[in-house]
């Protein structure tokens, strides 16, 4: 247990300190920090990751929303997971 809260910190701290650097975060990069996030059961940071990458213009894949909204789901987060859904929906019909 004490491992994946190691993780999903360590992730977050990995992802400032990139930053801090000057080097700007991919979609892989953030791609490891929501996987993190979610083994970690942190949907909560998972998604500010997502709008994070929206904020930035890169485009998560699908594997990054069906994996967020998999660890909202277990949260009981229904209304995350539509705006999720929405969000997907939108990229594909470039809505």
């Amino acid at each position: 247990a004490c491992e994946k809260v190691v993780q999903w910190q360590r992730a977050l701290v990995l992802l400032g300190e990139m930053r801090e650097a000057k080097l700007e975060p991919d979609v892989i990069s953030y791609s490891a920090g929501v996987n993190a996030c979610v083994k970690g059961g942190q949907w909560q940071h998972a998604l500010g990751m997502l709008r994070t990458m929206f904020l930035r213009k890169l485009n998560a894949d699908f594997m990054v929303y069906g994996i967020a909204s998999s660890v909202c789901e277990q949260g009981g987060q229904w209304s995350q997971v539509l705006s999720l859904f929405k969000e997907m929906l939108d990229l594909l019909t470039g809505g």
